[in-house]
């Protein structure tokens, strides 16, 4: 099914600004639409923006739409869709069935294969997948079906006529949604068949009221129906159920989930020998890809979707035309726009087709600076609609981005902001309506399904009635047709048993071949949802990256004040990381199956090192370090690579060597080797070598072996200088080994390392050519395996060993300090105290090295400062990261405390010496002196900070680590990240404990 925007029906153009989620589980419709008027409410923080601070920060200079620093759509989903694409062009996959049925020749088939062609006849014309008159396929089916007194085949073919109404251009919607609802009183048939295409229906229905949501929700339906079975009926509702689940999901922009689907539906229709409608498949893609904004990539898709067009024999028609204009366009190849439409306006002869192409074409004269034609454009556009009573609204922000492209030109900037605030209210509203629509529809749907749940239960309890009365009848006349055949069976034993023999040895052969068979289908759906979970938790994680970094963006370079600016680019930096943390662990999900695929194409490897050095140079202290890069003479201009990852590799390779080198030198030197060629592998391969070297630490020989093992790193103390999640190495070697190379690590420790990453490639202008795409292509041969494994650097036995010492520890330390008070390990209200049961009302002494240190008065007047009181405390903060200072500081100073911070023990303890403390919010893992050392060391040294209130604040929620905070003096301890409402109360907490124990020390 194509998506053509701005059109009427299912394929409405409300698409453009549909911020949407997939959902994959049908009963969590109501959760998912909170969250998503969650995301709502990101977007209209950004709206609510100053518009000529919107305008400035995400207006290009030349008028078209920005674009995210970092793409959130996953490198192997844009590799799948182009990977896709390619073999859909390759294989030929369209549809090539005639424009009338009598051209169909279905006269020379049996009658039930006959009966089979036209319902899937049938159902290709109802989803528009081929040119056949609807109506009269339809009636013919029904006939075949009437003749064939096939009671499936007529209530399918009833059921196709009901769609077929609500697709009708009668604009009467209550006879339309009565159609539908006839639809959904199928969707309880006993027979699984005509309830999976009644399902699949009723969502191509509830799309074209513009329930999408609703519409997924019931494909997803259909697809639970189908019985885990072999046989043609089974695949034949698996492609016709995943065929529309794939343009749900794309339709609602979820991308990962929609190209993985569109993969299933080509597989599968391969498999069956249907005829795929390949150029809807790639038509749907490249709408998907135009939302999520990348434009190159769906630039790359219209062009074989228009490749394909033109080989079809059927001529490119005008929405193929319209849809490669609008990618051109999209990717400001404005003057190639252009030229398209030119030819696509000279194929059009509907009027409605014609107004998109020309509001295109109105966009390419605009971004050319061709003013007045643009203008002229427009013109013709509204006469067209005018003459032939089109609705327009759906081009409304075509004309928008066509005027704002206009001010550009004109340098009118003005009108240029306010163009943009119109089309921020115009998304928000948009937004709103349809969220509330999808909110409406889901209520309704629920209310109808209890009400399907309940028909269905009481036609289920009638059934079965009747089935215990037939039972009943069935028993009697059983008993007497027993003894009649009795004499019967005797004779005929001997012959019965050689036949069961017979029958049983050929029911065992088949039993274990369907067994292997559904076995294989078993793997083939457990690696499949695995996929798709690894997918959608892709999609769920980057949804919300991208407000928190797009928004965090704008802040950072056009906030109201410096300190938002600072904050802001907190904020970019921490997500920034994440994505980046991300993108790592799933490539190593990815690798460890084996899944990870290279997409090559011509690069130019000095860019991508002049680029990667003058990132990273900034980063270094010229005066200490000096980093430079060579790149040997005969490195070709343009090799075979796969950019995005030898980019990563790189970026991988150097940062370490920034992070770990303090003085000397880091340099880059690239150059080409000899290699030893496969058989398989192209004749002019060579081996790409890339060396970064360094005179930093280096890495003992004990940690070399566990280098580029996932999450192990040289330095993992608590005291680590250096941060990092320990993935970067490990994904490189994979991406290494994956290209037929490998990444090998020369180092002394305290004087330096080399770390040379080698993989195959070719010249790009010797690479074979793809004759079918005219485009260079390159494949080689890994050399090893290229997985990765997850097996722990510690086994199972050492872990439980560490944690018996550790538990036989914690009890001699609790023996030894028995009459202390229990802290909680939480920050609660609630004290626990170890009560005498001789003495109940015993004040508990305090023997241990912290009492003896009475509080000093307050620094105003000579009143004391009670615990329940904020103002006025003088509060030290001993955390290394700055971004958590200034996020714990932000919530101190507004209550009225002093604070000061240290980067590790080291500073705090002289910061001490100088000044007195109320509380201490003391971080664990730090460099130079770490949370733990630092808080002994306060513990044992007598002096005004002895007995001061300390808090832990970790990342690490384990009971073990809480425990060792405890320990070593820590009163409470925080998990990170920290909560106002804890904070307050923690620090509350600890001030009363200590008054507490001060008043029983003065009465002991």
């Amino acid at each position: 099914m194509l998506l053509w925007p701005k059109s009427v029906g299912v394929r409405v153009g409300v698409l453009d600004n549909h911020r949407n989620l997939s959902i994959f589980n049908r009963a969590y419709g109501s959760l998912e639409a909170v969250f998503r008027l969650g995301l709502l409410a990101l977007f209209l923080g950004l709206s609510a923006m100053p518009v000529t601070l919107l305008a400035q920060a995400v207006t290009p200079a030349d008028g078209s739409d920005s674009r995210p620093v970092n793409s959130l759509v996953p490198a192997h989903t844009t590799e799948q869709a182009l990977r896709l694409a390619v073999k859909i062009e390759q294989s030929g996959l369209t549809v090539t069935t005639s424009s009338t049925i009598k051209a169909l020749g279905l006269d020379g088939f049996s009658q039930p294969h006959k009966l089979i062609l036209l319902r899937q006849y049938a159902m290709d014309a109802v989803f528009f997948r081929n040119k056949l008159p609807k109506q009269e396929i339809l009636d013919k089916y029904a006939e075949a079906a009437t003749h064939a007194k096939s009671e499936r085949d007529i209530k399918i073919a009833l059921i196709m006529d009901l769609q077929a109404q609500i697709f009708s251009q009668s604009t009467n919607q209550a006879d339309k949604k009565q159609a539908l609802a006839s639809i959904k009183s199928y969707t309880s048939d006993a027979d699984w068949f005509v309830a999976n295409r009644a399902y699949v229906l009723a969502a191509s229905g509830q799309a074209m009221f513009r329930q999408f949501d609703i519409g997924l929700k019931d494909a997803l339906s259909a697809l639970d129906l189908i019985p885990n079975k072999l046989g043609s009926d089974y695949d034949e509702a698996r492609y016709e159920t995943y065929d529309f689940i794939s343009y749900l999901q794309l339709i609602l922009n979820n991308l990962e989930d929609g190209v993985g689907t569109t993969e299933t539906v080509i597989e599968k229709g391969i498999r069956t020998k249907r005829q795929i409608d390949g150029i809807s498949l790639i038509n749907n893609l490249v709408y998907s890809f135009n939302y999520w904004r990348e434009y190159q990539t769906a630039e790359k898709l219209a062009e074989i979707m228009f490749r394909m067009s033109n080989k079809s024999g059927q001529g490119v028609n005008d929405l193929v035309y319209y849809r490669y204009a609008q990618a051109q366009n999209n990717a400001e190849y404005y003057q190639n726009a252009l030229n398209t439409i030119d030819k696509g306006l000279l194929h059009s002869n509907a009027p409605n087709r014609q107004i998109g192409l020309l509001s295109e074409r109105a966009v390419a004269l605009a971004g050319l600076g061709r003013v007045l034609e643009a203008n002229q454009a427009l013109l013709k556009f509204d006469k067209i609609a005018l003459d032939n009573s089109l609705k327009t609204g759906g081009y409304d922000e075509i004309k928008m981005r066509v005027h704002k492209l206009i001010a550009m030109a004109e340098g009118d900037m003005d009108t240029v902001a306010r163009l943009h605030a119109t089309r921020t209210k115009t998304i928000v509203q948009r937004l709103l309506r349809f969220q509330n629509e999808g909110i409406q529809g889901l209520h309704a749907s629920l209310e109808n399904e209890k009400a399907r749940q309940k028909e269905r239960r009481e036609a289920l309890e009638e059934k079965a009635n009747l089935a215990l009365a037939k039972a009943a009848a069935n028993q009697r006349v059983a008993y007497v047709a027993g003894t009649l055949a009795l004499f019967m069976f005797i004779l005929a034993l001997v012959l019965m048993r050689l036949a069961l023999v017979r029958d049983r040895l050929a029911k065992s052969i088949k039993k274990v071949a369907d067994t292997l068979k559904l076995a294989k289908l078993a793997s083939e759906a457990g690696e499949r949802a695995k996929k798709q979970f690894l997918s959608v938790m892709s999609h769920e994680f980057r949804t919300p990256l991208n407000g928190i970094i797009g928004i965090a963006d704008i802040l950072s370079q056009h906030g109201a004040t410096k300190t938002l600016k600072d904050q802001s680019k907190i904020i970019l930096d921490s997500g920034e990381n994440l994505l980046e943390l991300l993108s790592g662990i799933l490539d190593m999900t990815y690798l460890e199956a084996g899944d990870l695929t290279a997409f090559t194409t011509p690069a130019d490897i000095r860019k991508i090192v002049a680029q990667t050095y003058e990132k990273w140079q900034p980063k270094t202290n010229p005066d200490n370090i000096s980093f430079t890069y060579g790149i040997a003479k005969d490195v070709p201009e343009k090799l075979m690579l796969d950019v995005k990852r030898v980019e990563l590799s790189l970026k991988n390779m150097v940062s370490n060597a920034v992070k770990f080198t303090k003085k000397g030198r880091i340099h880059i030197h690239v150059t080409m080797q000899d290699v030893i060629r496969h058989e398989d592998d192209d004749e002019n391969v060579q081996k790409l070598s890339i060396i970064v070297a360094d005179t930093g630490i280096g890495i003992s020989d004990e940690m070399k072996s566990n280098l580029f093992k996932p999450f192990v790193q040289a330095d993992s103390s608590m005291t680590r200088n250096y941060g990092g999640a320990g993935i970067g190495l490990t994904v490189t070697r994979g991406f290494a080994r994956l290209m037929g190379g490998d990444v090998v690590v020369t180092t002394k420790q305290g004087h330096g390392s080399e770390f040379a990453l080698s993989l195959k490639t070719v010249d790009a202008a010797l690479a074979k050519i793809e004759p079918d795409t005219n485009l260079p292509v390159f494949n080689c041969i890994p050399e090893m395996e290229h997985g990765i494994s997850f097996k722990p650097v510690v086994t199972l036995q050492e872990m439980e060993e560490r944690e018996r010492k550790f538990e036989e520890k914690r009890e001699r330390e609790i023996t030894a300090d028995s009459e202390q008070d229990i802290i909680p390990m939480t920050a609660a209200p609630f004290v626990y105290e170890l009560i005498n049961p001789k003495q109940k009302t015993k004040t508990i002494e305090i023997t241990n090295h912290r009492g003896g240190f009475s509080r000093r008065t307050a620094r105003s007047g000579d009143k004391t400062i009670t615990p329940d009181q904020l103002e006025g405390l003088n509060v030290l903060i001993v955390e290394d990261i700055l971004a958590n200072q200034e996020v714990v500081r932000s919530l101190l100073e507004p209550a009225g405390c002093t604070v000061s911070a240290a980067s590790n023990g080291m500073i705090a303890i002289e910061l001490m010496e100088n000044q007195v403390f109320d509380v201490i919010l003391m971080d664990i893992r730090m460099p130079i002196m770490d949370g733990i050392e630092t808080t002994k060391y306060i513990r044992e040294h007598e002096g005004p900070h002895q007995n001061v209130p300390i808090i832990a604040l970790t990342a690490d929620a384990s009971a073990e680590n809480n425990a060792v905070c405890l320990a070593v003096g820590a009163d409470v301890f925080l998990t990170k990240p920290v909560v106002v409402s804890e904070l307050f109360s923690s620090i509350r907490f600890v001030r009363e404990m200590k008054m507490r124990r001060t008043k029983e020390k003065l009465s002991a």
